[in-house]
């Protein structure tokens, strides 16, 4: 896709903007063909003012038809009779799936009204809409789309996986929590693209193998040496001056840019903070408000002192080895017979 190019999949356009593309995705015609093409598989979208009169009582199931939930007459026998023989004939009919605004996707249960059932469907099931204020069509019609998923070709909304029957896929639904849906596929059809959400295209470079995040930070690959001054180089400033280094009090910096000062002030303070931490509580307190150079200087004395204290006991404990005398006696007697220890 080139830069700055929104196509429409469904109308098989390109727009040259994102506010065009919203325009475009508004009209009548857009609507239309998204309709028709949902609508593909031979299912009818119900009208808006089909709402109780056609469902019929609400003790009725959830997948009777509106026809079979009125009590039956002598008068009507030969219309139901009439009725069947239709069926028969064109069996293709009973295989469209009938949509109820207020029957649950996922238990089938009737909840009176659609805003009943939505709040249903959120309270016992965690199903939620993403980005609501970015549709481009209305409820009625993205829970419509969602019974034609389920009902029509039981498959899952989030996982894509189908079943055999409406049941079967509800249950799955519902045992793995896939009571939802993500933008993307053909739901992406149903928002509209956001100016906040910014693209590959934008933030990738062609060429390198860096990344430029909005947040300012650069991302790259591992294998790609990082760029910056090294350790170990001699290079030291002309003139003579305080360290670059931030102190532990101050965050102001001395001699660095900002996203490198900000990282190592960071690693600076969390090894401090780390080494601190190893003292007692008095310690600590007694140590809490000096600056950084001095607390480096104090804690690299406590580090040099454990290491001398290291070295020294494994000098010791080389020569008890070597002298065959764990207890390090220097007039030890051997009070049993036999060889000695060691």
């Amino acid at each position: 896709m080139e830069p700055g190019v929104f196509p429409c999949r469904t109308c098989d356009v390109s727009l040259a903007s994102s506010i065009a593309w919203r325009e475009h995705a508004k009209t009548e015609s857009h609507v239309s063909k998204l309709r028709h093409r949902v609508a593909s598989s031979g299912a009818v979208l119900p009208s808006s003012a089909a709402r109780r009169d056609e469902w019929g009582g609400a003790d009725a199931k959830p997948g009777q038809k509106s026809s079979d939930r009125q009590p039956k007459s002598p008068d009507n026998e030969s219309d139901d009779s009439d009725a069947s023989e239709d069926a028969v004939s064109d069996p293709g009919d009973s295989e469209k799936p009938e949509f109820f605004p207020d029957q649950c996707l996922f238990c089938g249960t009737l909840n009176g009204t659609f805003e009943d059932n939505l709040k249903h469907m959120s309270q016992s099931h965690s199903f939620a809409i993403p980005q609501r204020n970015n549709l481009i069509i209305d409820l009625g019609t993205l829970i419509w789309y969602l019974h034609l998923v389920i009902y029509g070709y039981q498959e899952c909304l989030l996982c894509g996986k189908t079943r055999k029957s409406v049941e079967g896929i509800q249950q799955h639904m519902m045992a793995k929590a896939h009571c939802r849906f993500d933008i993307a596929g053909d739901f992406q059809d149903f928002y509209e693209v956001s100016n906040d959400v910014q693209r590959a295209e934008d933030i990738f470079t062609p060429g390198e193998s860096t990344m430029k995040l909005a947040s300012g930070k650069t991302l790259g690959h591992r294998s790609k040496p990082v760029e910056g001054p090294s350790r170990r180089s001699g290079s030291r400033p002309d003139s003579p001056g305080p360290s670059p280094m931030l102190t532990y009090e101050s965050n102001e910096p001395v001699a660095r840019t900002g996203s490198e000062l900000m990282t190592r002030n960071d690693r600076t303070l969390a090894r401090l903070a780390t080494q601190l931490s190893q003292f007692r509580a008095g310690d600590q307190q007694s140590l809490a408000h000096l600056p950084a150079y001095e607390l480096r200087s104090v804690l690299a004395s406590r580090m040099q002192q454990l290491s001398t204290a290291k070295r020294m006991e494994r000098r010791m404990r080389s020569r008890v080895e070597s002298r065959n005398n764990k207890n390090l006696m220097k007039h030890f007697k051997i009070d049993v017979p036999g060889r000695s220890n060691g």
